[in-house]
């Protein structure tokens, strides 16, 4: 079974009745030499339609016990049927938007990295 959560609340349940719980055309992008990503559909009647907020809300999938997907949303546009087509990207991605100036370095490797961390 697959779930998605937004926020640690869940979004969308595989099998579900209940319209809280249903996404539509979901696709995972899980590839391990990249960032992944996670895009589908969410219609109005979802629980958590208006959870969803650009660059802030977590989003991850689980497969059963065991997270397949973790990332944040970067496109959310709402279509001719009040639909949110929601596109997400993981995790690995969070340090794009870092920007450091330019220094000399002494120490560790590892002081360095959680420097940047």
């Amino acid at each position: 079974m697959y779930t998605i959560h937004v926020d640690g609340k869940l979004l969308y349940q595989t099998g579900a009745e209940d319209e809280a719980q249903i996404a539509l055309n979901v696709k995972p992008s899980l590839d391990i030499e990249s960032a992944g990503s996670l895009s589908f559909v969410l219609p109005p009647g979802n629980g958590q339609y208006n959870a969803i907020r650009k660059m802030k809300s977590i989003i991850t999938m689980h497969q059963d016990d065991r997270q397949i997907f973790r990332g944040r949303v970067t496109e959310s546009e709402k279509d001719f049927f009040n639909q949110k087509d929601v596109y997400c990207e993981g995790d690995r991605s969070f340090l794009l938007d870092s920007l450091w100036e330019e220094q000399v370095w002494t120490g560790k490797v590892q002081e360095l990295f959680r420097l940047l961390i």
